[in-house]
């Protein structure tokens, strides 16, 4: 049956949810004052690695956190941000035995003076009907034992899904009423999301969805990418069909900014052209532009940005603009505490461009220069772990879930693992095509 609640206040948010070290605590608060600026309305606080917040979760926030925290939720009011703290607590969780333990834990951020509350379940094992009910009478003993000025917020193990599984219907059913359910779209990394799927699949629950996408995180199979492209496409209507957005941010809290301006900037004017969106907000960060003309790949289109394409193209038949572009270099008038976050990207941006550099001129039958190796220091630039000017190998929460008949199991989809060339192995298999057509 339909939840009667209305669904709550739409949200546009920044997730902290990535695995890894969580930002420092100077850099949650610098980006709380900066959010209300591209127009974000919530910070949602869940790093898989903060121990209180996931593998320890039934020990109470040590002093130090617990101030840590108490600021955190003054300076979100002063922002005026609302700011969600939540507990994860399913890696060990003992159904109704632990609803004290959750409840006492929840407390603890309830009295910082938080207004909004979240318990998630998200990848831990999987489970059926049993799993969603006790999952989903967790949340509701949590909202049962605190006061009711609380906006609770849930992600169940389910979270990626096109249809409801058995799950997610017990789940569902048992949430405490208006509990929207947060879901990121029909895969873990989502590069389609469709109004007509979620508005399906929010009145098969009876319940709002809260799309939480995941882009630009960087975690995991992943951590080679920078995100910084334009942001991925979304249908207008979709903003009607979900209860709001939020985009989980990369470990990188300066870097991210650039994203999740695009993609808030994105959802509240989709008329906009991404492309100009893009250029707008690159800009607007002084030095930045070459990394991230370098670093537009996600799972949809991984390869090289197609200008840098073309002007390979040309400078293999004449044209200097490639060469002056690598020759400018990637670091000048980057801020400096940005050039500290973004070293990895900027060192590999340097060893691309000298062996790039390097083929476009022996292509072209001129005096390369010295202190390349072609053969030594093509081989160590796919050893980088740091990846720029396309995506040479990486592996993406692009999943799909099989059907009953296979135990409803989550596993990778092909699409997945992106396996491709960057623009210096573009040149490099091309100009070796050259040279050799020419030498006969």
């Amino acid at each position: 049956m339909p939840d009667p609640t209305p669904a709550p206040e739409r949200w546009l948010a920044l997730i902290e949810g990535f695995y890894g070290t969580p930002y420092r605590h100077e850099e949650r608060l610098a980006l709380l004052r900066w959010m209300r600026s591209v127009g974000l309305t919530d910070y949602a606080y869940g790093p898989k690695d903060d121990a209180f917040h996931r593998e320890s979760w039934r020990t109470p926030y040590p002093e130090e956190q617990l101030a840590a925290l108490a600021e955190t939720v003054a300076v979100a009011d002063e922002a005026g941000v609302r700011l969600t703290l939540s507990v994860s607590p399913g890696l060990d969780w003992r159904g109704e035995e632990d609803h004290p333990a959750l409840v006492a834990k929840l407390r603890q951020l309830y009295d910082l003076g938080v207004r909004q509350l979240g318990v998630y379940w998200d990848d831990v094992p999987p489970g059926g009907a049993d799993l969603g009910r006790s999952h989903g009478l967790g949340v509701a003993a949590a909202a049962a034992g605190l006061p009711d000025d609380v906006r609770w917020m849930t992600c169940g193990t389910d979270y990626a899904f096109d249809r409801v599984t058995a799950y997610l219907r017990a789940f569902a059913d048992a949430l405490p009423p208006g509990t929207p359910i947060a879901w990121t779209g029909p895969d873990i990394t989502s590069p389609v999301v469709t109004a007509e799927l979620a508005a399906r699949l929010a009145a098969d629950l009876g319940r709002p969805l809260l799309l939480c996408d995941n882009w630009p995180v960087n975690d995991l199979g992943m951590s080679g990418q920078l995100h910084l492209g334009p942001a991925p496409y979304r249908e207008p209507a979709l903003r009607d069909a979900v209860a709001g957005i939020g985009f989980n941010a990369m470990a990188l809290p300066r870097a991210s900014r650039v994203a999740l301006e695009l993609g808030a900037r994105h959802w509240l004017r989709p008329e906009e052209d991404r492309e100009e969106a893009w250029r707008s907000v690159v800009s607007s960060y002084p030095g930045l532009l070459p990394l991230a003309t370098a670093c537009r790949s996600w799972v949809d289109e991984p390869g090289p940005a197609p200008a840098l394409v073309e002007l390979l193209v040309a400078g293999l038949a004449g044209d200097d603009a490639l060469l002056e572009f690598l020759a400018a270099g990637c670091r000048d008038g980057l801020d400096p505490a940005w050039q500290e976050e973004l070293e990895p990207w900027l060192a590999s941006w340097e060893a691309e461009a000298r062996v790039l550099a390097w083929c476009v001129r022996a292509c072209r039958g001129e005096e390369p220069g010295e202190g390349v190796d072609i053969g030594t220091d093509w081989l160590a630039l796919h050893r980088r772990q740091a990846q720029v000017f396309g995506t040479r190998l990486a592996v993406y929460g692009l999943s799909h879930r099989l059907g009953p008949e296979l135990g409803e199991r989550l596993l990778p989809h092909p699409a997945a693992v992106v396996r491709g060339e960057n623009l210096t192995d573009l040149a490099v298999r091309r100009g070796l095509e050259q040279l050799h057509a020419l030498g006969g």
